[in-house]
């Protein structure tokens, strides 16, 4: 402290994802893309889930399909997505139970690394003071390794310091 020397991974786990979970009152299990799979797949079998694991089964990259979902931010809302368009529409029983699987592990505090973005981004969004007070607190930052910087990840850094706060 004052400094903050990690990833933008760990960075918007600390001061934006984590805080917002916190205040949901969601106990953070892990953050983890294959202990997100792992819990997905084994959800996925339980009885409460069965037209959406039959549908599922007819597709050929159907376990991908829920062990990759994944939050994004739309508007101040946060959407269920996945490696490509769903085989079943959002109104649909299975629909409404990927969502819901989705949804139910972030309850448990079961996370990928996407959703953490996701989240600090709808925070950004529906608090509109947040980016200015963590533009503040870091008054100067360094990227290194800017090549290793995903287009997500830039996104959520200029929401945070490019209204020139920071230098």
């Amino acid at each position: 402290y004052p400094h903050f020397i990690g990833t933008i991974q760990s960075f918007v786990n600390t001061f934006l994802a984590l805080p917002a979970l916190r205040s949901m009152k969601v106990e953070i299990q892990t953050v983890d893309d294959e202990a997100y799979a792992a819990a997905a797949l084994r959800l996925l079998d339980r009885p409460r889930y069965r037209v959406l694991r039959g549908t599922l089964e007819r597709q050929r990259d159907g376990r991908q399909l829920i062990s990759e979902a994944r939050f994004v931010c739309e508007g101040s809302h946060l959407t269920v997505v996945t490696t490509r368009t769903l085989p079943f529409s959002a109104e649909t029983q299975s629909g409404k139970q990927f969502d819901d699987l989705k949804r139910r592990l972030a309850r448990d505090g079961i996370f990928r690394y996407d959703d953490m973005f996701a989240i600090a981004e709808r925070q950004l969004v529906r608090n509109s003071t947040l980016a200015e007070a963590t533009a503040t607190r870091f008054p100067f930052v360094l990227l290194d390794e800017m090549q290793d910087t995903s287009a997500m990840q830039q996104r959520l850094l200029d929401k945070v310091f490019a209204a020139g706060h920071s230098v």
